[in-house]
């Protein structure tokens, strides 16, 4: 069987294709998007983003939930992988029908409240469907051979980019096309090659007591997603109440740009889950330490280096990713940029620790408890400071709530003192 480190090297070395391609995304299509439309069709696609990612809160959740316990029926044997397989498929499955329902229901309503809102009700059809086909990526990540979903999702995004070049200026409902719907098709296109690799499909099993015990589980890690959402969109749709559209526009490409720069993260954060778990497993204390140490010198040099950043950086070079309309980026705004990004990077780092530890509802009191904070502070400061004032607000809490999640993880879900709760739980 492949060694623990040898499977996380491989996972990261794969999935750095796909973090170069979407790194391009981010970099080239969000400024072609931004550009190629007018201020209120690119606060659609916004809006579209925004509603589909809600879609996602509920795959995310589901899937963090799953890859815990698909990679520990791998230890257990053949009969207990194949139920927990069934199992959180069709977890998949109700999940993806109850939000067909959901947004059924509510598109007459959409559709007379904004004239794009049958484009947003595509783009978010778009996404469930790839969040469906999402349980074979988990399984990928579970069994740590998730480098083959990598090199699929990798061509996605180079055709999105070149999609892009081509066709962003030529409005709204191509964009959300080449956006949503490439990487559905992707995502798929894993699912299915999963599928004939193992030469049987995966039928659903749908279990009452099987699907409240699962959605149980997910509440606390659906609540941390929803406050990386608040984070990120709620906070977006305050600067949008409370300020002008194109403040809007500023704001949310900067925390979208953070965000996304943020999510080459997951090249590491995918396969620690499995990791951890086996390092628990056999009580390696080397590799804990290791992993503690590494996280406390990486967690300082990030920060120095994004200190140096602000220091150095001229604010014109935002000119290639903000258009002129959106208004001139500022040296504050960069300095609350780079600590929401120190902040935003490490609590994703970290919450796999917490996933796997069973100490899920930790995380989401620390990670939702200081974006409220942010929330609050920044709506009642951008009433007169714009999207500059939500913007440190944010920084400033999710450097907090990261601080506060690194000292925890390094005390104790790296330490296998004997007090340490771990220890008991983990045989």
């Amino acid at each position: 069987m492949i060694s623990r480190n040898r499977a996380l090297v491989r996972s990261v070395a794969f999935g750095g294709l796909t973090k170069v391609g979407g790194g391009l995304v981010v970099v080239l299509g969000l400024p072609l998007i931004a550009h190629g439309l007018s201020v209120d069709a690119y606060a659609a696609f916004l809006k579209a983003m925004t509603s589909a990612s809600i879609i996602t809160l509920a795959f995310g959740a589901a899937g963090t939930v799953s890859v815990r316990d698909i990679a520990r029926a791998l230890k257990a044997g053949t009969d207990q992988l194949h139920a927990a397989e069934r199992r959180t498929f069709g977890l998949f499955v109700v999940i993806a029908t109850v939000t067909l329902a959901v947004a059924a229901l509510a598109t007459p309503f959409n559709l007379a409240a904004s004239p794009h809102a049958g484009i947003i009700g595509f783009a978010t059809l778009l996404v469930l469907l790839q969040g469906l086909a999402q349980w074979g990526e988990v399984n990928r990540v579970a069994s740590r051979s998730d480098h083959l979903s990598s090199l699929w999702q990798f061509s996605g995004n180079v055709v999105i980019l070149l999609l892009l070049i081509v066709f962003s200026r030529f409005g709204l409902l191509p964009v959300v096309m080449i956006y949503f719907a490439v990487p559905m098709v992707i995502q798929v296109a894993v699912f299915i090659h999963l599928m004939v690799q193992r030469r049987s499909w995966v039928v659903p099993r749908f279990s009452v007591g099987a699907v409240i015990s699962d959605f149980r589980a997910m509440v606390p890690v659906a609540g941390n997603s929803f406050a990386d959402y608040a984070k990120i969109f709620l906070s977006g749709l305050l600067v949008s109440r409370l300020s002008v559209a194109a403040d809007f526009g500023l704001y949310m490409t900067l925390v979208l740009f953070a965000a996304r720069l943020v999510n080459p993260l997951s090249l590491v954060t995918r396969p620690l889950m499995p990791a951890y778990l086996d390092a628990l497993h056999h009580d390696d204390r080397h590799w804990l330490k290791a992993v503690r140490t590494a996280l406390l010198i990486f967690a300082s040099i990030a920060f120095i280096g994004g200190a140096g950043i602000v220091a150095m950086l001229d604010p014109s070079f935002f000119r290639a990713i903000i258009p002129e309309k959106l208004g001139e980026v500022s040296r504050p705004e960069i300095a609350s940029l780079m600590l929401f990004l120190w902040g935003h990077g490490f609590t994703t780092l970290l919450t796999p620790l917490f996933y796997a530890a069973d100490r899920d509802r930790l995380l989401w009191a620390v990670n939702g408890g200081f974006v409220g904070l942010g929330l609050v502070v920044g709506g009642l400061l951008t009433v007169h400071g714009g999207a500059t004032a939500m913007l440190a607000a944010m920084a400033a809490c999710s450097a907090l709530a990261a601080l506060t999640l690194l000292g925890f993880a390094a005390l104790r879900l790296l330490s296998r003192d004997p007090a340490n709760p771990l220890a008991s739980a983990s045989r």
